[in-house]
């Protein structure tokens, strides 16, 4: 198996090193942002937050300290050569890219294909012609923000998962060659003169030495 490259021409070690560095500072910082908004809405309760924003918030903290910790985990991977630290991050990686696709269709279905709430909420001033062509150009650079970064989160996927896998044969080999080097047990080996053998030539007749018989 050729080993996976980052860039074309990078080792695959250093995508997953630079991938998990930067999502591990920013879902920290985004994690921490939100805890520390949530702390001062409940101790001061200055910020009108309905429920499902306070819900919402709760949730993408949770999200983001997951997405910090596993990201970590693929950090210290790459850096130790861990397969199990970069697998984490790989699986994490997979669940978070098929809700981005997920939301990314309906998010792009509600653009195109029902965008009469935001056009109501923009011509709420009365300049409907200028909303509608600014909705226009918003819909198509939204619409290509979401496609590139489903692909760059694909191409990241991929080389994690991939450099995950080197790691893991690199591993197994490893495992299958110092147990073949290991001397396989074998049963109780009884000496050849054990007790109940007795001397060739023990007896007289077949004794060594004069015989007077």
């Amino acid at each position: 198996m050729s080993p996976t490259r980052f860039l074309c021409c990078l080792p695959a070690r250093l995508g997953v090193f630079l991938f998990s560095l930067v999502e591990t500072l920013g879902a920290g910082f985004l994690a921490a942002v939100l805890i520390i908004l949530l702390i001062h809405n409940q101790e001061n309760h200055d910020l009108s937050m309905t429920k499902f924003t306070m819900i919402a918030c709760i949730g993408w903290a949770v999200v983001a300290v997951v997405v910090c910790l596993t990201s970590f985990a693929g950090f210290m991977g790459a850096i130790l050569r861990n397969a199990r630290g970069v697998r984490a991050y790989s699986t994490a990686i997979a669940w978070l890219f098929g809700v981005q696709v997920i939301w990314g269709i309906v998010g792009i279905v509600a653009l195109w294909v029902e965008p009469k709430e935001l056009l109501k909420a923009c011509t709420a001033a009365g300049h409907e012609a200028l909303c509608s062509s600014h909705l226009e150009e918003a819909k198509g650079i939204v619409t290509g923000a979401i496609v590139v970064l489903t692909l760059v989160h694909a191409y990241q996927f991929h080389v994690v998962s991939s450099y995950a896998i080197e790691l893991e044969l690199v591993r197994d080999n490893r495992e299958s060659v110092l147990g073949r080097s290991k001397y396989a047990p074998v049963g109780l080996v009884e000496p050849m003169m054990g007790q109940n053998s007795s001397y060739a030539y023990a007896d007289a007749p077949h004794s060594y030495g004069p015989s007077y018989a």
